[in-house]
This record gives C-alpha cells, structure tokens and sequence, in this order.
C-alpha cells in the first residue's frame, strides 16, 4: 500500500480460513528503495517479470530473467520488486486497503472460506 506496508494472507485449506497481517513501514526509506528498485530495469524485462509472476514464485522467476537477459544487470531485488507490484496488482481490489482486503476475504468466502 502508499505507506509500503503490506497485508499478507495465509490460506490454511484444512482449516477453511484465512491468516492475515499487517505491517507498515517509513514513507521516505520505502520511496528511496521504490526508486532504487524500478531504475535501469528494461520495460521487456518488466513485461516477461510480469508475465511470469502468474505462476512462479520471485526466486524462479528470477532464475528465468537471468537465463533469458543475460545481458541486462537486473538483480534479485529488482526482480522481486516487480513480481511484488504484479501480484499486487492481482489482488489490490480497491483502493482503501480495509475494503481491500475485505473484498479479498469474500472472494475467498464464495470459495468456501471463513473468517
């Protein structure tokens, strides 16, 4: 979210719940590392990180950009920040973080889920 906190959820299947939490974290060391990140990223390498982010975890992910862009310095942390703003963009339902993740929650609830 803005601050560069986050709301991780953990799916418990055998329970039929969901886990959450939430963390938060300084607005201007999240902004520095937010520009750090995004610099000197080509915008194919972005695409591919997205792409991938569907069904890979950032670590495999980042196995595949340097296997395929061997040319491009792209590290660890530029790849997991793009993975990261790609699955954010899969789940950020709303703005408001709250109704956010309560949309989540009911997603989750037409699945079967309870809080």
């Amino acid at each position: 979210f803005d601050c560069g906190g986050c709301i991780k959820g953990t799916i418990k299947r055998d329970l039929g719940c969901v886990e959450l939490s939430v963390t938060h974290t300084e607005h201007i060391r999240v902004d520095s590392e937010r520009q750090t990140l995004r610099e000197s990223v080509p915008q194919e390498v972005i695409d591919y990180i997205t792409e991938e982010s569907n069904t890979l975890h950032a670590a495999d992910v980042y196995h595949n950009v340097v296997t395929r862009f061997p040319a491009h310095d792209i590290t660890c942390m530029q790849v997991y920040y793009w993975w990261g703003v790609s699955f954010q963009d899969q789940y950020r339902l709303h703005d408001d973080q709250v109704v956010s993740s309560r949309m989540l929650l009911e997603r989750h609830r037409e699945n079967g889920f309870h809080e």
